[in-house]
């Protein structure tokens, strides 16, 4: 594949999963001045003769801060759908994306991946099954050659892969929206446990929490959704006193007795046994 020099003016960015992020862009143009561009963007030609990005928005960004008329780039023959999935995987391999939107791009390639091998796609079409019967042999693993491919492309490890299109399956079309932007995108691990709500659930908590980022979990949501008070709320979970007793009430009774006991055989506390007993509610 040849490098060609093409009119920046002629390319069209307009479509990108993600939009440039100036700082790194700026961060860029200041090598390219220095060292030139060393790594060519990929485009594609529409329909119309147009040039359309592939790969490279941030270069293509800083070469346009440096008011440079052409960029070199490989001009690749591929269709929309293509192209989407060498975006999407050159976005994941540079690990630039938070855990939202490595969750939302992943599912969007597996999405591409299914339309170009129906045959991976097992359930309510029996053209697929009967194909997979049919060769055993040579084609049962195609069922799960997306995650193997996508792991030797972006170097995600197979069970990330998999965790990170659950994610996005178990969320509503609305949280995805609300969440898209908001600090929520940024935490994998409250995304999780949003997934797992029912759409009710999700809505109360994602509208909460996007409004209010002191708001850091569903649970919290919740009680903020029922009438609870924010600041009492936030200053119970931030108090370690508070903390401390909310550990030990969940103690199993016997465990409480070993605990109030350790104190006052160290002669932190002075307790009698009744009052151990009506510590632990006995």
């Amino acid at each position: 594949m040849k490098i060609q020099q093409i009119d920046i003016g002629d390319i069209d960015d307009s479509k990108r999963l993600r939009d440039v992020d100036s700082a790194w862009a700026e961060v860029l143009a200041e090598s390219i001045a220095r060292e030139g561009l060393q790594s060519p963007i990929q485009v594609r030609l529409d329909d119309d003769g147009r040039y359309i990005l592939v790969a490279g928005g941030h270069r293509l960004a800083a070469c346009r801060m440096l008011k440079l008329k052409t960029i070199p780039a490989f001009i690749l023959d591929v269709d929309w759908s293509k192209a989407r999935a060498l975006e999407i995987i050159e976005n994941l391999y540079r690990r630039e994306l938070n855990p939202f939107d490595q969750a939302a791009s992943l599912s969007e390639l597996k999405a591409i991946y299914e339309v170009e091998h129906p045959e991976t796609i097992v359930g309510g079409d029996r053209k697929s099954v009967d194909f997979i019967e049919r060769n055993q042999n040579d084609n049962l693993s195609l069922c799960f050659s997306f995650t193997d491919e996508t792991a030797e492309k972006t170097g995600y490890d197979k069970r990330s892969i998999e965790r990170f299109i659950k994610r996005y399956n178990g969320l509503t079309q609305y949280s995805r929206d609300m969440i898209k932007g908001s600090w929520l995108a940024e935490n994998g691990a409250v995304l999780d446990k949003i997934a797992k709500l029912s759409p009710d659930l999700q809505k109360t908590a994602v509208d909460e929490m996007v409004n209010d980022p002191r708001i850091k979990t569903p649970e919290m949501a919740f009680k903020i959704a029922d009438g609870s008070n924010i600041e009492s709320l936030a200053n119970a979970k931030a108090d370690p006193l508070s903390k401390m007793l909310q550990h030990y009430y969940s103690l199993k009774p016997s465990t409480q007795t070993q605990f109030l006991e350790y104190l006052a055989n160290d002669g932190l506390v002075i307790l009698e046994k009744d009052q151990i007993d009506l510590a632990i509610g006995e």
